[in-house]
């Protein structure tokens, strides 16, 4: 069973998918699954927003969420699936910038791994 899957989604070629994140993290011995999905919001910082650009080195990038998904793994526990997937390229508002899927056997692990797993995301990725 693979237990992590990584992955950068050129948003010209396609949406991110929620869909696709639980299917990956779903089986029966995961009672908690925890998704978070962040989108492209209107205002940032005081100012109005209409889209995003990310660019990103896709090597790089995915090795660090591959060490991420890792640490949580280590952190709590092998029984549990990870996905993470980020867009890359112009997002419009309301767009899906990233999906961050937990299973756990229970829900306090599903929770906490989910925020640590954004929180590494988005404050240490390239």
């Amino acid at each position: 069973m693979q237990q992590t899957m990584v992955k950068i989604v050129d948003r010209a070629q396609a949406p991110l998918s929620v869909a696709e994140a639980l299917a990956f993290v779903s089986a029966p011995a995961f009672g908690g699954i925890n998704i978070f999905v962040g989108k492209v919001r209107d205002f940032n910082q005081g100012r109005p927003v209409t889209g995003i650009h990310y660019d990103m080195f896709r090597p790089l990038v995915l090795a660090r969420f591959g060490q991420i998904a890792d640490e949580a793994l280590l952190r709590f526990g092998p029984a549990m699936r990870v996905y993470v997937a980020h867009a890359y390229g112009r997002l419009a508002l309301d767009d899906l910038a990233v999906i961050v899927a937990v299973a756990t056997p229970h829900r306090d692990e599903a929770y906490k791994a989910s925020r640590d797993i954004i929180e590494a995301v988005k404050h240490t990725s390239p």
